[in-house]
Order: structure tokens, then sequence, then C-alpha cells
């Protein structure tokens, strides 16, 4: 007996026995190779609508029924643009009129169809020709695959990629495309160009401290919702920092951005958010800066982020603007030409400072210092430049490059160890960690040759992020030091949050000795505290031996400064 239905490869095989199959059998062959096509058909997940040259339905298999909701007997003999939405239908006819006529031998693309109901169901779409026995077009099957869940994650990925978590507001990345579009914008049409705010919340690190980082986000939620009601549906909000937000207001001169500033401080200054109990107010520190004449969305950026620290140095709560450029503003202008001129010319070097270890008397790493040098062979200090890079935003390139060429020095030198800087806010970036793995892998280079420095005041201005930074660089093995240690408040509290090998005393405790005894007794306690949680000790900026000798008296782990050595370039290894 056979079976129900043959595959088209059982039925084409030829006879074993020499004489012809019977004239009937081929009528039969053909036929279930038919109904074996057309269980295919019905069988399949897709689904499958068959189209005759007049655009009407002439077969409709089980799976268009689910997709779209329709009964064959109500679909077959009406025309296919009853799954087309209207303003899709042109289009959609055009594409299959292509495949009738023989234009398209198929064409593919993701569209919305129509359900019975109404509703809608993104598609993954075939079209292809139906050709009878003489390859004449009678028609065509129009495929389709339903893709709802994959263009729901689809727009999952792409508002998260875009959007800040906590607020649903636009993130910094997004922000920085926004802003590059306005700007070129305003470039382009000078007489409507706009203005850019940069606002900041005066009180957010207080209420953390208070009352806990829930009640430091409710707040910073509350402000963004209240700052999205006061602009324009083509104005674009983001939150780019922790506290920081920033506006593009398209077509608004620097006078009118002005009020809007003084518009939203007011607004933010009378929200109250009741957190716990307690009623918190906040205020808004704002700068306001043009966009255009002649100036990048990065120079914008600068401009309008010194107005917002000038408005934090004038009592907080209050906008400013710079009508005529001030004298640091070009000067920082300035800076920023001549740093991206540095990274692109190869103008930075880095030079190696020794860091004794005390109790040995040997060499224990070298800390690796940037340094500028100029086309007339002047030698800038990182003092000089490092504000305008982190105004500017070029800080994490400049972080990169120092990662980049660190590694390649513990290359060229296998008994060397070197530790670096890294600012505060390269710390924050979710990719650095992964670059640092990769990069030391790639050399081969043992991380453990390897330390960073971060400084205490960026740790402490956000603690969450300089925690996960350091625990990521134990996992791979790099060393993690807490640079400027004793500078600010909250320094022994921050070395419970940290798990850092090793604190520099911050050198404003040292450059006194031996002559200050309220100095000796900070010093003490420092290395008392630090060793009662297994952390090593480096006092910077050692200038004298008798200082050099207090410390080891003090026991100060390690010593660094131009007692020790200064700051020189390394030499090669064959030199």
């Amino acid at each position: 007996m056979h079976a129900p239905f043959q595959s088209p490869a059982d039925v084409d095989q030829p006879s074993r026995r020499p004489s012809p199959a019977p004239a009937r059998a081929r009528p039969l062959a053909d036929q279930r190779r038919l109904a074996w096509l057309a269980a295919i058909v019905e069988s399949s997940s897709e689904a499958v609508v068959g189209v005759g040259a007049s655009g009407l339905i002439e077969s409709w298999n089980a799976s268009a029924e689910r997709l779209y909701g329709h009964r064959a007997q109500e679909a077959i003999g009406r025309p296919v643009t009853m799954l087309m939405a209207p303003e899709l239908r042109a289009d959609r006819e055009h594409a299959l009129a292509r495949v009738l006529c023989g234009e398209a031998e198929f064409v593919r693309e993701e569209t919305e169809d129509l359900r019975a109901d109404g509703t809608r169901v993104a598609v993954a779409l075939t079209a292809s020709p139906i050709r009878d026995e003489h390859g004449a077009i009678v028609g065509a099957a129009r495929i389709a695959n339903d893709i709802t869940d994959r263009k729901r994650l689809e727009l999952e990925l792409k508002f998260n990629s875009d959007h800040d978590p906590l607020t649903g507001l636009f993130n910094r990345r997004r922000f920085g495309e926004e802003l590059a579009r306005e700007s070129a914008r305003a470039l382009r049409y000078p007489e409507s160009a706009g203005s850019l705010l940069l606002a900041d919340l005066d009180n957010v690190k207080y209420v953390n401290d208070t009352f806990g980082h829930r009640a430091g986000d409710e707040l910073i939620v509350g402000v963004a919702r209240v700052l999205a009601r006061r602009i324009r549906n083509t104005d674009v909000l983001a939150r780019i920092g922790g506290d920081e937000f920033a506006i593009v207001l398209p077509n608004t001169r620097l006078d009118t951005a002005l009020l809007v500033g003084r518009s939203l401080r007011d607004a933010a200054r009378e929200h109250v958010a009741a957190i716990d109990g307690h009623k918190i107010r906040t205020s808004l520190s704002i700068g306001v800066a043009p966009l255009g004449g002649g100036m990048t969305g990065e120079d914008s950026m600068a401009v309008a982020d010194l107005a917002m620290y000038e408005a934090k140095k004038r009592g907080r709560d209050r906008v400013v603007t710079f009508r005529e450029e001030p004298a640091h503003l070009r000067g920082a202008l300035g800076w920023a030409e001549r740093l991206r001129d540095a990274l692109a010319e190869g103008h930075f070097r880095l030079y190696a400072q020794p860091i004794l270890d005390l109790a040995s008397g040997t060499l224990a790493r070298h800390e690796l210092l940037l340094r500028l040098h100029e086309a007339d062979s002047t030698i800038v200090l990182p003092g000089a430049f490092i504000g305008t890079a982190e105004r500017f935003g070029l800080i994490n390139e400049i972080d990169r490059w120092v990662l980049g060429e660190a590694i390649r020095l513990l290359g060229t030198h296998e008994r060397a160890s070197f530790s670096i800087n890294v600012s505060g806010l390269s710390i924050g970036d979710p990719t650095l960690l992964t670059l640092i793995e990769t990069q030391l892998a790639h050399a081969g280079v043992d991380p453990a040759r390897l330390a960073f420095e971060l400084g205490e005041p960026a740790a402490l201005a956000d603690l969450d992020a300089a925690r996960a930074f350091v625990t990521g660089l134990r996992r791979i093995g790099c060393g993690a030091a807490l640079d400027d240690f004793g500078a600010g408040f909250g320094s022994f509290a921050c070395l419970r949050q940290l798990p850092v090998d090793s604190v520099k005393i911050d050198g404003t405790f040292v450059r006194a000795l031996p002559g200050d005894e309220h100095d000796r007794l900070l010093i003490r306690a420092i290395v008392d505290v630090a060793r009662g949680l297994g952390i090593r000790t480096v006092a910077e900026q050692v200038g004298s031996a008798a200082a050099l000798a207090m410390l080891r008296e003090q026991g100060v782990d390690f010593a660094q400064g131009y007692q020790i050595g200064r700051p020189r370039p390394l030499p090669e290894p064959d030199a």
C-alpha cells in the first residue's frame, strides 16, 4: 500500500525494470506530486497566499488564517489589497505588479499587514511569480512571516541604546547625535540657528548623603518631568550625567534661550519632592550657549559648560550666558583645538617617574605622566589642559591614548611595571574595562604590571561608578590606587567602599615635612587606617632627604617625588 503522499524524489525515480512505465503512471505521479506540494503549502508555518493575475486571492493556507484572522472561504475571491495598510497600499500594489508582469523575479520587504480585526502585524514579505507549464506568469505567491516579536525587541534595543534608563530621556550618546545634527543645520542656515542649555541640579549629593540614592533618583526623575513639560515638542531634552541635563532649542536666539532657561529654573525651584515624609526642594544652575556662529557642537557644549560653572560660582540657582567671549573662554577654545591637533599628530608623550619601596630601597614601579610637546619645543604639563579636555569631551580620547601607549611601553620594557592616571569622566565609561582587558591580552602583557590611579575627588563624585571600575580592574588583574588621598572630607569613608591596593597621600601633607607636626599626625593616621585595611601607602611630592627619612619612620610603604627622581622619557630598551 502506498503512503497518502510521496515526495517528488520518490515518484521520479527511474524504474529498475528495462520496460517503460505504463502510460497512465505519469498522470498519477503528477497528481501525487501536486497533492504533496499542496500538503507542504498547507502545513507551512508561513502565511502563503496565492494571488491571481487580476489581483484576487486564489488560495489561502492555514497559517494565513492564523496570521490574518480570515477563514479561507472569507478571503478567496477578494482583492489582496484587503491585507494592505492604506498608507502603504500604493507601494505594495506596485511591488506586486512588478512580479505579475515579470519585471521582478521576487520582491522582499518588511512591512505591516492588516488583520481581520483592523489591527496591524509586522511581516517579512516575499512575493514571487507563479508560472504555468508553458512558463507564462498566471499569478503570484505572497508569503508572509510574522516578525512582531523581533520588531518589538529591535525597538526595545533601540530605545535602550538611545535613552537614559532612569528618566526615559535621551542619553548622552543620542544627545550628541542630535546636537551634531542641529549644529550642522545652524552652520548652514545661520538665520535660524538655535541655542543650547546645560542644567545641573544643585543639591543632589546632599540628598544622596542624607536620604540615600533612591531619594536622589526620585528627585532627578521629578525634575526631568518638570523640564519635559516646559519645553516644546521640537526641543531635545537629555540626561547626560548623574544630575546634569542638556537641552537643544532649535531656531531659538540667545535672548529667548535665556528666558527659557529662567523659566526652567523657576519651575525646578517650585518643584517639591516628597521623599519618606520629607519635602525636598532643589534648584538648577543653567548655562546657555549659542549654536553655530563658527562653533561645532562640542564647542557649544564647552561654552554652555563654562557658563553653568559660572552660575554655580555666583551662588547657584541662576542662569548665565556669555554675550561676549571672556578671555578664559577664548583660551579654552584655543586649547581644545591644540588638543585635537596633538591627538591627531602624535604630540603627546609619557614621562616616567620612579616610585621607591621604602622597606627594600628598590624601585617598585614608575608612574607614567602625560606631557604635551608643542611645535616650539615647549613641554606643557597636564594641569594646563586637562580641565579643557574634560569640558570639550576630549578626556576619554586622551585617556585611551595613555592606556594604549602604556601597554606598548610595557611590551618594550619587559621588567617594568607602570601606573597611569584615569579621569573621573572615563571611570564611568562602560567600554573602558573591556578595552583594557582586550589590549593587555593582545599585547601579551601581565595585567599585574599595570595599575590605575583614580583621583579621590573624582571617586567621591560618583562612588558607584568608581567601585564598579575598581572591581573590574581587580577582576582583570590590574592594580588600583586612590590618588590625592586626604584632600577630601570623605577620604576614610571612601576607603570602605573601594577595594583599592594603595592610597597616595596628597602632596599637600608631604611637602611641608618635616616641619609641620599636624601633617605628621595626619600622615600617621592615614598609614594606620590603610594598614588596618590591608592597603599600602604612597607618599608623593617627596622633596628632601629629611622628608624621606620621616616617611620611613611613619611606616609609609612607598615614596615618589623629586628626591627620588624627576619624570623623564623612558629610554628605548636597546639604548
